[in-house]
C-alpha cells in the first residue's frame, strides 16, 4: 500500500505538508471570482466549501458551478466539502441528502476528493466512500472537536475508525487546551476526594466520628494527597480514559454516560492504589507487616462503595462548578 495519495500529480502524504485553500462563496459569481484570484497563489489543493453555496440543495446548480470551476482552477485538485453545522459548517443537512450530494459530486468527474464526516453514521459513510472510489475519487474522512483536545487514545481511535471505513486520508481537527487547566482541575479533584476518603477511613478505623478523627485525618492528608495526585496524573488518568473511549463510550455518547464511565474507570484503579497506600500507612504505624495483604484487600470494597458514589454525586459536580467559576473557559493561561 502506498504511503501517499496522489491526485493530479500532488502526492498528499509525501514530502512537505500540502497547502489547501478554501473557497466559501455564496454565489456562483463569488466562487469563480475566488478561483480566478488564486492565479498567483502557491497552493496544492483547493477546497470548495459547498455548504456556503446558496444553491447547494439543488444539485443542478452545484454541477453548473463545478463545470466552470474545474477549468478555472486548471490542474489544481478540487476537494469537495459539505461541512455540516454540527461540525462547524454553515448549514444543517439530513444524512440521506448528505450522502446523495457527495455521491453525485464524485460521479461528475469534476472533483478529485470528497470530504466525508466520519461520524455521520457507518452505513452512510461507507456508501459515500464506495461510490467515490468507484468514480476514481479519493476520500478525506474528517472529524472536528471544537470543545477540547481529546486524549491521545481517543484521537488514535477516531483515526483508526476512519481507516477501517476505507478512507484514503484521515483528518482530525481539535481545539487545544493547555496543560495548566488540566493540572489545576486534577489538583482540586484529588484534594476533594482524598480529604473525604481520609476522614471516611479514619472514622471506620476509630469506630465513629470525633475530633480525634479530624486530627488523625489531617495528619495523614498532606502526604496522601500528593501521592494520590502523582498516581492520578502520571499513572491512572491516561490509561483509564483510553479504556473508557476504546470499549465503553465514543464522541457521540451522552455527556452523562461519558461522566459515569470515565469516573468509574478512574475510580477503580485509584481505589486499588489508595487502598494499598492505606494498608502501608497502617502497617507503618502498627509494625504488623504480615497483615498488609489482608488490610489492602479488605480496604478495596469498603473504599469503592464510598468513593464511586461520592465522586459521581458530590466531588465531580462540585469541583466542575467551582473550577469553572474560578477559571472560565479560555481564562487559564498556558
Amino acid at each position: 500500500m502506498s504511503s501517499y495519495v496522489e491526485v493530479r500529480g500532488v502526492k498528499i502524504g509525501e514530502g512537505v505538508p500540502k497547502i489547501c485553500v478554501p473557497i466559501v462563496g455564496k454565489t456562483k459569481e463569488e466562487i469563480l471570482a475566488a478561483a480566478k484570484s488564486f492565479a498567483d497563489v502557491k497552493m496544492d489543493v483547493v477546497e470548495w466549501r459547498v455548504d456556503w453555496f446558496d444553491g447547494v440543495f439543488d444539485f443542478a446548480q452545484v454541477e453548473d458551478v463545478l463545470k466552470d470551476l474545474r477549468p478555472a482552477l486548471g490542474n489544481t485538485p478540487i476537494l469537495f466539502t459539505f461541512r455540516t453545522s454540527k461540525e462547524g459548517g454553515e448549514k444543517a443537512i439530513e444524512p440521506d441528502v448528505y450522502v446523495e450530494l457527495n455521491k453525485k459530486a464524485a460521479a461528475t468527474g469534476l472533483v478529485d476528493l470528497v470530504d466525508v464526516e466520519a461520524f455521520t453514521g457507518d452505513s452512510y459513510v461507507k456508501e459515500i466512500i464506495e461510490a467515490a472510489h468507484e468514480a476514481g475519487v479519493a476520500v478525506v474522512a474528517s472529524n472536528h472537536d471544537f470543545d477540547k483536545t481529546p486524549d491521545k487514545d481517543d484521537i488514535v481511535g477516531r483515526l483508526r475508525k476512519m481507516q477501517e471505513l476505507d478512507a484514503d486520508i484521515p483528518k482530525i481537527a481539535v481545539m487545544p487546551q493547555n496543560k495548566r487547566e488540566s493540572l489545576i482541575y486534577s489538583v482540586m479533584m484529588c484534594f476533594t476526594m482524598v480529604l473525604w476518603m481520609s476522614m471516611y477511613n479514619v472514622t471506620l478505623h476509630m469506630g465513629g466520628f470525633s475530633t480525634e478523627v479530624l486530627r488523625e485525618g489531617w495528619l495523614g492528608f498532606p502526604i496522601a494527597v500528593v501521592f494520590a495526585f502523582c498516581m492520578d496524573w502520571f499513572v491512572v488518568s491516561g490509561p483509564a480514559k483510553g479504556v473508557a473511549f476504546r470499549f465503553f463510550v465514543n464522541r457521540d455518547s451522552s455527556v452523562l454516560k461519558k461522566v459515569i464511565v470515565i469516573s468509574t474507570c478512574m475510580v477503580v484503579p485509584m481505589v486499588i492504589i489508595m487502598s494499598f497506600y492505606g494498608g502501608l500507612e497502617a502497617c507503618v504505624r502498627s509494625g504488623q507487616w504480615n497483615l498488609l495483604l489482608i488490610i489492602w484487600l479488605t480496604n478495596i470494597p469498603k473504599n469503592f462503595i464510598m468513593a464511586l458514589p461520592f465522586q459521581l454525586i458530590v466531588a465531580g459536580p462540585l469541583v466542575r462548578t467551582v473550577f469553572r467559576s474560578l477559571f472560565p473557559e479560555g481564562k487559564v493561561l498556558a
